[in-house]
């Protein structure tokens, strides 16, 4: 499938979802909390937590969906929205920004 980019994310569906998540204090609680317990460089961090964030994001979004049963045509159309989202892309996008966040506070600690 062509995916057609959407405001410098994979698709629509992408960039909707990360909307999402970016708006949801539990999930910047627990990437931050991911990648304090990591060990090794911030690059390191990231990309040891990524994957593992990406499957806490995706399992949230479904377990709203178990939380609200959908049947007939609106599942079809749930489920497949949900099938595009590319939840490694979402998941490596909030660890940078929480690598971001954490140099931040890191400097103004130094100060």
């Amino acid at each position: 499938m062509q995916y057609k980019k959407y405001k410098g994310w994979t698709n629509y569906e992408t960039w909707n979802a990360a909307l999402w998540v970016d708006n949801d204090q539990w999930f910047t609680e627990e990437a931050q909390r991911l990648f304090d317990e990591a060990k090794g460089t911030a690059d390191k961090r990231i990309n040891d937590v990524t994957p593992y964030m990406a499957e806490i994001i995706e399992a949230q979004f479904d377990q709203g969906l178990e939380d609200q049963p959908v049947s007939g045509w609106i599942a079809d159309a749930v489920n497949s929205y949900l099938g595009e989202v590319d939840w490694q892309e979402i998941a490596g996008h909030f660890m940078s920004e929480v690598d971001k966040s954490s140099a931040e506070t890191e400097e103004e600690e130094t100060e």
